[in-house]
């Protein structure tokens, strides 16, 4: 098996770049402080911030690279670029899947969820 690059994305993480990926999946998540019922019975609701989340999923990565990926996403907070969120962020969820195994090698499926350890600010408010 030889090494395809999607053409699409790349993520660093720390100092390894991942540039093999059948999936990434961000998503921006409201975190609330607090809500209360206003004067009207209506609810206020306010806002601490926005927090980046992405699940990733790998290509198909040989044992050498699942090796060096699994090392990177084992400090558990790490730095971490992506087209669209950089800064520090807490890895979750990181399982390894075999996806073949025959003459040629062992190749694996790394998946884990990266979020952003800081809130992005909500603009507006009173």
């Amino acid at each position: 098996m030889y090494k395809i690059p999607n053409g699409g994305i790349a993520v660093k993480i720390g100092s390894y770049t991942l540039d093999l990926i059948s999936s990434f999946s961000p998503s921006w998540e409201d975190e609330v402080q607090r809500e209360f019922e206003n004067w009207d019975f209506s609810t206020v609701t306010v806002y601490k911030g926005k927090r980046w989340t992405a699940s990733i999923t790998s290509g198909t990565l040989d044992t050498v690279e699942k090796d060096k990926l699994l090392s990177a996403l084992s400090p558990r907070v790490v730095d971490f670029s992506s087209p669209d969120f950089s800064g520090p962020v807490r890895i979750e969820n990181v399982s390894a899947e075999l996806s073949s195994a025959n003459f040629m090698g062992h190749y694996w499926v790394v998946s884990f969820t990266a979020a952003a350890v800081e809130l992005s600010p909500v603009s507006g408010g009173l």
